[in-house]
Parts: structure tokens; C-alpha cells; sequence
């Protein structure tokens, strides 16, 4: 198993599977375990850089497609090194018990709560993408505003390590942040 033998098999799927959320998502096709087919369209378009980082995500386990976990562990580092408590992935569920969302991260401390989601974008060059983006950050918002339906329950969460914590004495202040500018 060398690297390269690594890399395209992360980056092929069986003809059969199918990206139904990023349709210009195409990665190598693959007709049997030793036979892989290259669309002509990876030299047509400019999507090999795409499918290309999806091969590193997976390979270091790290998925940017999900969460983008590294600015997330910049920021708490950052904020726990300013002496603030913080919290990833506080999970707000509805009254059944069915998960709604999560909050990517929570730091707090005396007065202020900060509260984060986390989205990755791909930086757009044709009319879909910068669609697929807009809704990207319009799912964050909404997100956003279910874990502020929810306050409750990240109140709870923050119990557990602090139990004299108190949201309403919180200033709250909300971020949505992206892994590009």
C-alpha cells in the first residue's frame, strides 16, 4: 500500500454511490477494486482542487466538509489561555429528545458568553457556489437562533463543570466563523 495507492482510493467512490449534496462534487469512478476511471471533466473544470482536499481531510481524519475543526481549536486555546471556560459541541435538542443542532463552541467567563458556529466555505466561482455558500451561512444562522431558542439546555450543559453558572447574567455575543475571508 503506497501513498498514491492510499490517496485514490480516498478519493474514489463505486459507480454506484452517489454525492447527492454537492453535485459538482466528482470524484474517480471506480469499476472494481483494481479498475478506476478518470473523468475527462478533471481537466475541463477546475474541481480537482476540490475533490484534492477532500483526500487530505479524510487522510488526517479531520473533516473539513463537517466542521473545520482547526479554527475551533485555535480559538480555544486562545480564549482558555485568557482564562475563560469553554465547551464544543454542546448538542440542543428538541422536547423528544431528536438532536436539532449543536454549539461548535462556548467560552465564558465573568460577564460574557461567546457562543460559535462554525462553517466551511469553498470560495465561489460560478453562480452555484455562491448560492451553496449563502446557504451555508443561512443554516449557521438558523442554527444559531435554535441554540438561542434552546439557551436552557447549553445552560445545563455548563452546569455540569460549573454548577453556579448563569445565563441570564451572561452578555451574550454570537459568532459565525468560516475558514475563509
Amino acid at each position: 500500500d503506497s501513498v498514491i495507492d492510499k490517496g485514490i482510493r480516498h478519493f474514489s467512490s463505486f459507480m454506484d454511490q452517489k454525492n447527492t449534496v454537492d453535485l459538482f462534487y466528482q470524484p474517480l469512478l471506480r469499476i472494481t477494486e483494481e479498475e478506476i476511471l478518470i473523468p475527462a471533466s478533471y481537466i475541463l473544470n477546475s474541481r480537482f482542487d476540490r475533490n484534492l482536499i477532500s483526500i487530505v481531510a479524510r487522510e488526517k481524519n479531520d473533516s473539513l466538509a463537517v466542521k473545520g475543526r482547526k479554527p475551533l481549536r485555535k480559538l480555544r486555546t486562545l480564549f482558555e489561555k485568557g482564562g475563560f471556560r469553554c465547551l464544543e459541541d454542546i448538542e440542543i435538542r428538541d422536547g423528544k429528545g431528536k438532536l436539532l443542532t449543536d454549539l461548535d463552541l462556548l467560552a465564558y467567563r465573568d460577564d460574557d458568553a461567546f457562543f460559535f458556529q462554525s462553517k466551511v466555505l469553498s470560495i465561489p466561482d460560478t453562480p452555484y457556489e455562491s448560492w451553496r455558500v449563502d446557504q451555508t451561512l443561512l443554516s449557521a444562522a438558523f442554527q444559531m437562533d435554535l441554540v438561542f431558542d434552546h439557551r436552557s439546555q447549553v445552560e445545563r450543559a455548563c452546569q455540569r463543570d460549573d454548577p453556579s453558572f448563569n445565563m441570564d447574567d451572561k452578555r451574550i455575543s454570537a459568532y459565525l466563523i468560516t475558514d475563509v475571508m
